[in-house]
């Protein structure tokens, strides 16, 4: 009986997993790199950062997601139930090791991963040779996006948020 129970639940994570593959292989908001509502990644127990480890652990799009996740959670620790009040606060530099972690890979065709970390790297006041290579990855890696330039998003962001202050 425990045999046919344990095949059971191995059947169902298989599908789950399938699942899982096939929705992001076919789904045109993955496959555009459009699945940036924080909703996805927040849901308690069917976030895809969590979703996704639970499946693919160490994957690069898995470390993406979760420091996705990471960054989202920056001041909702508290909100009780939330993914954020269970994994608490991202810890100091947790997003970009992520992110490293996902480009150490080797997988280049994460736009966002490799566009991010050049954002992030500013953020952190990293020495601008190391974003100077960070984008300059991201550039020769997906040499036709629309995305400006990280350094010209960063500021704009920035300069946006210091208006938004006064």
């Amino acid at each position: 009986m425990g045999w046919l129970r344990a095949h059971r639940l191995l059947l169902v994570v298989y599908a789950s997993a399938l699942t899982l593959a096939a929705f992001e292989l076919t789904d045109p908001e993955i496959q555009e790199g459009k699945l940036d509502h924080p909703r996805a990644f927040l849901e308690p127990g069917s976030n895809v950062a969590d979703v996704s480890a639970a499946v693919h652990p160490d994957r690069a799009l898995t470390l993406y997601y979760q420091a996705y996740q990471a960054s989202l959670c920056e001041g909702r620790s508290t909100d009780p139930g939330s993914v954020c009040s269970r994994r608490g606060p991202p810890r100091p530099g947790e997003v970009r090791k992520l992110i490293e972690r996902s480009l150490a890979t080797g997988n280049r065709s994460i736009e966002f991963a490799m566009y991010n970390y050049a954002i992030v790297l500013l953020h952190e006041g990293a020495p601008e040779a190391e974003v100077e290579a960070a984008a300059r990855n991201w550039r020769i890696s997906h040499p036709h996006s629309s995305l400006p330039d990280p350094r010209v998003a960063f500021r704009q962001m920035r300069d946006g948020a210091r208006r938004g202050r006064q």
